[in-house]
C-alpha cells in the first residue's frame, strides 16, 4: 500500500504585504522598517518577539539564520552574513527588497565608495526604495496597526499610515504605549 506524504502546512504570501497561511490569514500588527537592522532595531525586534505584537520586519537584505551554520569555517563572510541575519523574530515575517543594496555594497567591494556623479548618496536611494515598497504593502494589508521607522528613511511609508488613520512611531516607548 502506497505511503501518503500529507502536505504540511506552509506559510505563502499572495503579494507583498499580505501573509497568509492556507485556513487563516496570520495577524499582522505592526511593520518594524529599517534598512540595515541597527542594534536599537535588533533589540525591538527581540523585544516585540518576545511580548509584543505579531510584527512583520522590512529591511533591505535578510539572510536566513541557517546561513551561518553553513559558512563556520569562513569567519570573515560569517561575520558579513551575520550583520544580515535577523535571528530576532522568525524568518517568515521578514520582508526585504535588496536590489539597491546589493548594487551598493558590490560598488563598495569594488572600490566605487564615492558618490555618483549627479547623486545622492547611495544609502539614501537604498532607504527610499525599502520606503516605497512598505507605503505599497501598508496601503494594501488592512491588518496592519502601527509603523515603526526612522523618519529620515520613511516619508512614503508614514503618509500611507496616515491615510489608513495609522499611527507612524519613531520611539520603542511610543510603540509600546501605541499597542497597549
Amino acid at each position: 500500500m502506497p505511503v501518503r506524504h500529507t502536505a504540511k502546512r506552509r506559510e505563502t504570501h499572495a503579494h507583498v504585504g499580505e501573509f497568509r497561511t492556507r485556513k487563516r490569514p496570520l495577524p499582522v500588527t505592526l511593520f518594524l522598517v529599517h534598512p540595515t537592522g541597527n542594534a536599537n532595531v535588533r533589540a525591538l525586534l527581540r523585544a516585540v518577539a518576545r511580548y509584543g505584537p505579531e510584527a512583520v520586519f522590512w529591511t533591505a537584505i535578510a539572510l536566513p539564520p541557517i546561513l551561518l551554520g553553513l559558512v563556520r569555517r569562513l569567519p570573515r563572510l560569517q561575520r558579513e552574513l551575520a550583520r544580515r541575519t535577523f535571528a530576532e523574530i522568525p524568518y517568515r515575517r521578514v520582508r526585504m527588497r535588496p536590489a539597491r543594496d546589493l548594487a551598493r555594497l558590490l560598488a563598495e567591494r569594488l572600490g566605487r565608495r564615492g558618490r555618483p556623479p549627479g547623486r545622492g548618496d547611495p544609502l539614501d536611494a537604498v532607504c527610499a526604495a525599502l520606503d516605497q515598497a512598505v507605503a505599497r504593502a501598508l496601503a494594501r494589508d488592512g491588518r496592519v496597526r502601527a509603523v515603526y521607522a526612522y523618519e529620515d528613511g520613511a516619508l512614503a511609508t508614514f503618509e500611507a499610515a496616515r491615510r489608513k488613520g495609522i499611527g507612524g512611531l519613531r520611539t520603542a516607548r511610543a510603540l509600546l504605549a501605541g499597542l497597549a
